[in-house]
């Protein structure tokens, strides 16, 4: 006869199975430390235009986007380039 117990520890048990093979590790090397990622070097800078043609009024897909008045936007909210090694 199946219970409702046997249901629930049937379906935990292949749950943690299941999770079981989700384990991965990281190749060691000779010297029995792990390496390190490789850095990718940083690209040139993206040639963004100005701030005039960027909050411009828009039309998307038969919509109006009005025109963003960044004058009055403080200047660190602007859009930017921002390096994160």
């Amino acid at each position: 006869m199946i219970t409702r117990r046997f249901l629930t520890q049937s379906a935990l048990a292949i749950s943690a199975s299941a999770l079981a093979g989700c384990v991965t590790t990281e190749p060691e090397q000779a010297d029995g430390t792990k390496p390190k990622p490789p850095r990718l070097p940083f690209g040139p800078e993206p040639d963004f235009p100005s701030f005039e043609e960027m909050y411009a009024a828009k039309t998307d897909s038969g919509f109006n986007i009005p025109a963003v008045p960044y004058q009055q936007i403080d200047e660190r909210y602007l859009r930017q380039v921002v390096r994160d090694p």
